[in-house]
Order: C-alpha cells, then sequence, then structure tokens
C-alpha cells in the first residue's frame, strides 16, 4: 500500500495531478483512497465563508467541479477505481410545536402543523402533501421534515444515506460535507453505519432510592453495517443495509 500525505488543497491537487498518475503506473495500483476530501476544503474555505460569504461557496464549488472531473479522468484513462471517504456533520431537525414562531419558516410551519405518518424508506417518489416521520428522541416527542417534496430536508434522506428510517435515533441524523456539488458529481455513495452494543447490565440502578447511571455498563462491541445510498447498478439498501464485521483478516460479511 503506498500513502501519500496532503496537507492543504494546492499539496492535494499537485499530488492528484502529476504524482498519483504516475504512482499508478509504477506500482499497478487498482484503487485508489482519498481521506477525506473534505478534510481540506473546509479547512481552506470556512474560515473565509463569513467575510467572502457567497463568493467562497462558489469558489469552492468550482474546484469540487474541477476535482471530480479530473478523479472521473483519471478513473477512465489509468482503469483505477477512485474511493473518496467524506466527512459528515449533524443535522438538526426543531421538534414540533403547538404554536409556532413569527420566524419560523412556511415550510416549517407546514411540518409542525401536520399529522406525522410513517413514511416508507427509499420511496424516490415523494407524495406532494405527506408528513414522514423521521426519528424519536428519546423524551418520545418525534422530529419532522418538511412535507414540501422540493425542500432539501424534505430529500436528503435519500441521497445521504441517513436519516430515512423511520424509528432511526436522533443522533443518526448525519449530512455529508461538501453538499449537493459534490452529490451531483459521484457515481455511487455508500454510507458506513456503526451502533454500540452495550453490556447487558441495567443503565439505570438504584442506590439507597435515588436512581443512577450504572458506571458498569461499556460498550462490549460494534454493529456495522454497509447501505448502498443510490448507484446506477444497484439498488439502494432496505434499512441499514448489509450488516458485517472488522477483523483480523478483513471485512466479514454477517447473516442479516
Amino acid at each position: 500500500m503506498l500513502t501519500i500525505e496532503t496537507t492543504d488543497l494546492e499539496a492535494q491537487d499537485h499530488v492528484l495531478r502529476y504524482q498519483l498518475p504516475v504512482a499508478i503506473k509504477k506500482h499497478n495500483v487498482g484503487l485508489v483512497v482519498i481521506d477525506s476530501v473534505a478534510a481540506n476544503f473546509r479547512a481552506e474555505f470556512e474560515s473565509n465563508r463569513e467575510r467572502d460569504g457567497g463568493a467562497s461557496l462558489a469558489k469552492r464549488g468550482k474546484e469540487l467541479m474541477q476535482l471530480g472531473a479530473m478523479l472521473r479522468r483519471l478513473a477512465r484513462e489509468e482503469g483505477v477505481a477512485v474511493v473518496v471517504a467524506n466527512q459528515v456533520g449533524d443535522r438538526f431537525t426543531k421538534p414540533p410545536s403547538s404554536t409556532p414562531s413569527r420566524t419560523t419558516s412556511a415550510n416549517t410551519e407546514q411540518s409542525e402543523r401536520g399529522p406525522a405518518s410513517a413514511g416508507t424508506p427509499h420511496a424516490i417518489q415523494a407524495t406532494p402533501g405527506g408528513n414522514d416521520q423521521l426519528a424519536k428522541s428519546s423524551a418520545g416527542s418525534r422530529l419532522l421534515v418538511s412535507p414540501d417534496p422540493l425542500a432539501l430536508d424534505h430529500q436528503q434522506r435519500w441521497f445521504t444515506g441517513w436519516g430515512d428510517i423511520a424509528d432511526a435515533p436522533a443522533y443518526g441524523l448525519k449530512t455529508p460535507s461538501l453538499g449537493h456539488v459534490w452529490t451531483n458529481q459521484l457515481s455511487c455513495r455508500i454510507a458506513l453505519l456503526k451502533e454500540p452494543v452495550f453490556t447487558s447490565r441495567p443503565l439505570v440502578v438504584s442506590v439507597n432510592g435515588e436512581d443512577r447511571l450504572n458506571e458498569d455498563v461499556h460498550v462490549s462491541k460494534w454493529q456495522r453495517w454497509l447501505k448502498v445510498v443510490f448507484a446506477a447498478w444497484a439498488p439502494p439498501s432496505e434499512g441499514r443495509g448489509v450488516p458485517f464485521e472488522l477483523s483480523g483478516s478483513g471485512i466479514r460479511h454477517l447473516p442479516s
């Protein structure tokens, strides 16, 4: 395995444009992994966003399109597979309230007024006016997305890989970095999910009549899933996807 470190966007562009094609031919490379493509873009543009505003986003979008075109050309000319790992950020939704505030957008107000009904995961065609239950918080209050089929928070469940399972926990709502500009250049997106499995001890114990968290409870192992979000040659995965585990010999599929 050959590893090349890039510390900033300028170094990343130089390596991908000049050094990587030479390394592919020299070492007979068949797989190129970039981890993470969002890191240098965030470091370069996040600090300038407040100062430059839309100009910074426009410049970032232009450079992302150039990077995507270069990677597609590299994959086609050199006959290699290019896998790009991406950072994710948390996505927040507002719990419904009986009295919408004046500052709430029309889409949010409509989401708060409408009754929630369980949506069908992975439905490509959105039903106008239909409300989908996205997740439940620990307190039992439902977190809703906008019922407007043209709203981003309604559509992004089907191209981010997170948020399309009705009973998913609130902390499972994630959004890949770089947004639509990067998403529209991908031929396939795969989401890797994992959840902790705790020891079989009660989470809460009673001490002198008071409920306290059990300090003996800890993570015994992790459950992992691989999920096809979208691809031209495969349908989206159902539910959480295909379970797998990491071992010393590599990745192993687990029975569902």
